[in-house]
């Protein structure tokens, strides 16, 4: 068995994430930390907001009781509330961040709330602005942060928000960040958010779980857990399930390094024996 030697790439607030919260204290602590990461960068900060938004829920306002003083970044035009319908224009987005670069700025941020944009905007055009916007972060100096309600991404919507978000779920109690043909998982997996890493990984092994979509060139999912401190029974099984099709198909999953409490949960539960899995101590 090969050893771990490189470190999980840091989970910050850079790309395009998913924060995928389950309270509003919870949505408010999170943004005004993406928010303050990029003032700090000096990087443009672009928000969605109804102007009916109430004094409380507003951006400028969650900032406020987070101690943020934000009356010099928007007079500078670094920190910039839009009503939803400028936020996504009809030309598209890359458009804001053109103005923005031509303005000076090197780097530039948008987030607006699933639920808002839904209010304003088609759910079909939604779901084109989320891949637009993957690419938009993929090839320009953009990040993004879409903030979905827990409660009511289920189903088909939460796998559809996951799926655009694949290295950048910003969850309560689990995150993910990009690996070479995979993906790292960092926090815990348990009874509250079992669906959540069972639709993550559903999408990583493609839309129908297909193999070839993990990694075109041999069929295998590589999972970074040395950072994932805790699975319990029902992450096990979210982790067989979303991946059993994949597997069935002639695709392999690795599960990299994981920490002694978790090695040990995965072989009581016998995921280690599971045709198509590999738990190994590093990458080799």
């Amino acid at each position: 068995m090969a050893t771990a030697t490189q470190g999980t790439p840091a989970v910050g607030w850079d790309g395009h994430l998913l924060l995928l919260h389950r309270s509003e204290a919870e949505r408010g602590d999170a943004v005004a930390e993406w928010v303050r990461h990029g003032l700090e960068s000096d990087e443009r900060v672009i928000y969605a907001e109804r102007p009916e938004e109430s004094p409380e829920r507003s951006l400028l306002g969650v900032l406020h009781q987070r101690g943020l003083d934000t009356s010099t970044a928007v007079d500078e035009g670094r920190l910039v509330v839009l009503p939803v319908g400028d936020f996504y224009p009809r030309e598209g987005q890359a458009a804001l961040v053109d103005r923005a670069l031509d303005e000076g700025f090197r780097r530039v941020r948008l987030s607006a709330e699933a639920r808002v944009a839904l209010s304003k905007v088609a759910q079909d055009d939604y779901e084109h602005y989320e891949d637009a916007m993957d690419v938009l972060c993929a090839t320009r100096p953009v990040s993004a942060l879409c903030q979905y309600d827990q409660g009511s991404t289920t189903g088909w919507w939460l796998r559809r928000a996951t799926g655009s978000h694949l290295g950048g779920l910003r969850e309560t109690q689990l995150r993910s960040t990009p690996a070479e043909s995979g993906l790292c998982l960092v926090g815990s997996v348990d009874l509250s958010n079992d669906r959540v890493l069972e639709a993550v990984l559903q999408q990583a092994t493609g839309p129908h779980g297909e193999p070839g979509a993990a990694n075109p060139e041999d069929d295998l999912l590589w999972l970074d857990v040395r950072d994932l401190d805790f699975i319990d029974v029902a992450g096990c099984r979210a982790l067989a399930r979303s991946t059993e099709r994949f597997r069935r198909g002639g695709g392999g999953v690795v599960l990299v390094a994981p920490k002694p409490v978790v090695d040990r949960t995965l072989h009581l539960m016998g995921v280690d024996e599971m045709p198509g899995v590999a738990v190994v101590t590093g990458r080799p």
